[in-house]
């Protein structure tokens, strides 16, 4: 039996009608190819109600049901990850299943100079999104795939070092308390931000309990929530140093001016205000003051003095070494937590409970990466110490071979 033809509607456009929708097209085979599309996908098992769902609409319902578990901090992210999905190219007002791999990868491309842990939530995010998409049928084929997401900047957060730690210890200021319990005890930003001394800090018992945690909401005001997860919450060892730094204080660790809790902008003033006291006592005096106090115009003619005589090395002895810039983040002292408890042997599963990580794979990540440094700073300086050996037998150096076996065994005891 032939096709019947379709009546041109008013508008021009004609239209077919298949179980109960109807599809349009300028001409007759264009609307009896969107409807024959149509029944492809439904006899391929795409859900009759998914047909020109849109990705906005989809991540909408998607979030609120399969993300209302996550702790606020990790919710929120999920949302901004999703709204810069839906706003890139608008895909967000496009159908689920008109969403292909190159649009995935292309939204994984704008992520190039971001960090590797953003860049792994943003995958993970888009990937649950259409792997669920598929579950439910609204899609046909998962577009995610094949796309692969830049590696980003991975490894930004460090250990610090033992000049910075000194540094830390003498210097003065009034958020060096929560430094140090970010420093001595892993606590993250937030978690110190809502830390009760009389509250959390339990001197007899020797413990610090993390319960909670600060975010800022979009004008900058802190938020208390629950920490980034269910590990977070957790009771960590109150070493004696920190005890003493903590001992008759009381109250919020971290206060603006008026004894409130820090707002952002609040928190931002006070951490550069510390750097700037770390820079200080590094350098001996502020920055705009550098190379212009009277004892270092005192020092720089000294200088000029010796070497227009041409005595070079007393010279070089007493010439103002360069402004040196102390970077510390806040993270880096929760990094160099676990640095410290890698060093001193902890396990990773105390490591893992001590830091509040939720996946045992982030403290092992970490554990790993410090174990390859080590190995990595030990192999160089054994081919120091090769070198060394075979600069004295060759060079006619004096180095003994008691002096080496020492080497030898200062290096055999370095932590690896």
């Amino acid at each position: 039996m032939p096709r019947p033809k379709l009546t041109q509607r008013a508008d021009g456009r004609y239209r077919c009608k298949y179980q109960g929708r109807y599809f349009y097209g300028a001409t007759q085979k264009e609307a009896y190819q969107k409807r024959d599309e149509y029944r492809r996908k439904i006899e391929a098992g795409m859900r009759a109600k998914a047909e020109g769902l849109t990705v906005k609409s989809y991540a909408l319902r998607w979030v609120a049901t399969y993300k209302a578990h996550l702790a606020d901090a990790s919710y929120d992210q999920c949302v901004r990850i999703l709204n810069r999905f839906c706003a890139f190219e608008d895909i967000g007002e496009r159908a689920m299943q008109d969403v292909d791999t190159i649009d995935i990868q292309n939204f994984y491309n704008t992520a190039q100079d971001m960090s590797h842990s953003y860049i792994c939530d943003m995958r993970d995010t888009i990937k649950g999104l259409f792997l669920f998409a598929l579950a439910d049928r609204v899609i046909l084929h998962d577009p995610t795939i094949k796309a692969k997401p830049p590696k980003g900047k991975k490894g930004t957060h460090r250990a610090i070092t033992t000049e910075e730690r000194d540094l830390i210890h003498r210097t003065q200021h009034r958020i060096r308390p929560a430094v140090m319990v970010m420093l001595y005890a892993g606590l993250r930003r937030g978690e110190a931000l809502a830390l009760d001394i009389d509250r959390d800090v339990d001197f007899i018992a020797r413990t610090i309990t993390v319960r909670h945690s600060v975010r800022y909401n979009p004008r900058g005001a802190p938020v208390i929530v629950s920490t980034k997860t269910e590990a977070g919450q957790r009771t960590v060892p109150l070493i004696g140093d920190l005890a003493e730094e903590l001992r008759g204080l009381h109250g919020l660790l971290l206060q603006d001016v008026n004894g409130h809790m820090m707002s952002e902008s609040s928190w931002s003033r006070a951490w550069e205000s510390y750097i700037n006291a770390l820079n200080c006592t590094h350098n001996g005096c502020q920055k705009r003051w550098y190379g212009r106090t009277k004892a270092h115009k005192q020092r720089i003619e000294q200088y000029e003095a010796l070497t227009a005589a041409g005595r070079h090395i007393e010279a070089e002895q007493i010439k103002l070494p360069p402004w040196q810039d102390i970077t510390i983040r806040p993270h880096d002292l929760r990094h160099s937590y676990c640095t410290m408890l890698y060093d001193v042997g902890i396990d990773v599963k105390t490591a893992q409970k001590w830091m509040g990580h939720a996946d045992g794979e982030v403290t092992m990540q970490i554990y790993t990466h410090l174990t390859a440094e080590r190995e990595k700073n030990a192999a160089e300086r054994l081919e120091n110490a090769i070198k060394s050996s075979a600069g004295g037998q060759n060079g006619g150096q004096t180095t003994s071979s008691h002096s080496q076996m020492l080497d030898i065994q200062a290096f055999s005891h370095t932590a690896i």
